[in-house]
């Protein structure tokens, strides 16, 4: 899997694991099926992904200011 993956998100949650590990949850506007299906096509792949985060001004869209995710 060489493409990038690059979509807008919002920071939803993050917690810890019971394992000590860290989860992270995304919000994807509803208009990003692709992103969404790219993602999940990455997951069946078992990909680990290395992640390079943007913060960028809001679209409008929310009050809090979104993240741009280059995967």
């Amino acid at each position: 899997m060489d493409d990038i993956i690059r979509f807008t998100a919002q920071v939803n949650r993050v917690s810890t694991l019971a394992d000590g590990g860290i989860r992270i949850t995304l919000d994807l506007p509803e208009n990003a099926i692709e992103t969404a299906t790219a993602m999940m096509q990455a997951k069946l792949q078992g990909a680990v992904l290395e992640c390079a985060v943007v913060a960028v001004e809001g679209d409008g869209r929310n009050t809090r200011n979104s993240t741009e995710i280059h995967i």
